[in-house]
């Protein structure tokens, strides 16, 4: 699978480099979810 997250990103951008553009945003959630109310 992936070494670390570092590796996971850097797959990730090369497996989409051909399709991005200056407008594209990549969002993520961090490990732990997030909170949305409490």
């Amino acid at each position: 699978m992936f070494s670390d997250r570092v590796d996971a990103g850097n797959r990730l951008a090369l497996k989409m480099a051909d399709i991005i553009d200056e407008n594209t945003l990549v969002l993520a959630i961090p490990r732990g979810g997030v909170v949305i109310r409490h």
